[in-house]
């Protein structure tokens, strides 16, 4: 037997084991599939690839696309708001240091409506600012909550 012969041998010996590995792996898989219908399973499976898992991935992509248009609302509208604030509590308080150095001029009494107000105002406006930065600091849960629904909605589309 030449060198070439014992070759042909080893590649018929390999396609002979490579053939029964794969009739013993379908009849594993015949197994496997007749026990799954047996156990009523192999409709639940279906049912959940071709049904379940697209109509959640869906739902999760939708909440998490309305949850970043919602952040991107608050974030905007915070960014505009923020420097307003900060313009009139800045005016108020110039104005209000103006009213007081000026009280000889103007009745007490509306003097002193004037202040009171102005006053509140200042306060408003500081108020104002730090609920606007507590909305903005609040947004952090978006991003958060999104790569957690990005993950989910990736697993259900790796099991579908």
């Amino acid at each position: 037997m030449s060198g070439h012969e014992g070759k042909q041998l080893n590649t018929a010996e390999l396609a002979c084991r490579h053939e029964d590995l794969l009739q013993r792996v379908g009849q594993l898989t015949r197994s496997l599939h007749e026990s799954l219908r047996e156990l009523g399973l192999d409709k639940i499976i279906q049912r959940v690839a071709s049904d379940d898992i697209p109509e959640a991935r869906d739902r999760l992509l939708y909440v998490a696309r309305m949850t970043e248009q919602a952040a991107q609302r608050v974030l905007n509208a915070t960014d505009a708001a923020s420097p307003l604030q900060e313009a009139i509590e800045h005016d108020t308080a110039l104005f209000l240091a103006e009213l007081k150095r000026t009280q000889g001029a103007l009745s007490l009494d509306l003097v002193a409506r004037l202040t009171a107000h102005l006053e509140k105002s200042q306060e408003s406006a500081r108020q104002t600012r730090a609920h606007l930065l507590d909305i903005m600091m609040a947004q952090d849960f978006q991003d958060l909550t999104g790569q957690v629904i990005k993950k989910v909605t990736e697993l259900g589309h790796s099991l579908e």
